[in-house]
């Protein structure tokens, strides 16, 4: 499989194989230079390849009762080879383009989870400044200084 005419042999749930067995061996430039543009339907929108999936998944979860689940979502995007930057910064341009407190609390726990202290500031930017903005602002506060000392 020089070329990568070969991978279009290939049928799509074996290139979603090939594409997650490179990511669980961190052969992310592989992946991307030969499998990302092959990846369809679902599994793409799911794969946080660009802005605009992650923007989708995370309006999904607007809808959600509960934001159980989040940290598992954060590091499968983490598993794909998203770097923790990456993700704060569309979570941001998200939050920003979103502006509701619901968007605001799922965001917070994704920095809880992943970010840093700085990371806060995000967060104070893009709030409302109403109780409940503060209140989860408080929480992911408290969240990474209880997680981390940077």
């Amino acid at each position: 499989m020089g070329s990568s005419a070969g991978y279009d042999e290939i049928d799509e749930f074996s290139i979603y194989q090939f594409w997650d067995f490179c990511n669980d061996r961190a052969w992310f430039e592989f992946r991307r230079t030969h499998l990302d543009i092959r990846l369809i339907g679902k599994r793409r929108l799911t794969a946080g390849l660009d802005d605009e999936s992650i923007f989708s998944e995370l309006n999904e979860r607007l809808q959600f009762e509960s934001n159980s689940g989040l940290s598992h979502w954060v590091d499968r995007h983490l598993k794909h080879g998203l770097t923790v930057e990456q993700i704060v910064s569309t979570a941001r341009k998200w939050l920003h383009k979103t502006g509701s407190n619901k968007a605001l609390e799922i965001v917070s726990l994704i920095i809880a989870h992943i970010g840093n202290r700085n990371h806060v500031q995000i967060l104070l930017e893009e709030s409302d400044d109403s109780e409940l903005a503060c209140e989860i602002i408080a929480d992911a506060k408290f969240a990474i200084n209880r997680r981390s000392l940077d």
